[in-house]
């Protein structure tokens, strides 16, 4: 059975560390410990413009060795090269680092 965990609406502010960023840790450390297999982040995981905190998303995306998938919402719109809006076709998150299991 594949297990997908789902993220959501954590608008991450820049102003980093806080209690956002503590909250996201633990929900990416109990996806490792559930064993996901694959975490969707569907969307505003971070405020307008924030360019440092859309980093931090990264970052502690790229510390567990689960395939992510980020969908945009409309705060990340404001963050283009990180967030793309069609990460299917273009090189941003959507292609390196966000693959599907192949038992889909």
């Amino acid at each position: 059975m594949l297990k997908i965990a789902v993220l959501a609406d954590l608008h991450l502010p820049d102003e980093l560390p806080g209690m956002h960023t503590d909250v996201l840790k633990n929900a990416v450390n109990c996806c490792y410990e559930e064993k996901a297999d694959v975490i969707v982040c569907a969307g505003d995981m971070v405020k307008s413009g924030a360019v440092n905190a859309a980093k931090f998303l990264l970052d502690t995306l790229h510390s567990v060795p689960i395939p992510a998938v980020i969908t945009h919402g409309n705060t990340e719109q404001g963050i283009p090269k990180m967030f793309p809006a069609n990460p299917a076709s273009s090189s941003g998150i959507g292609r390196r680092k966000c693959r599907l299991p192949e038992s889909i």
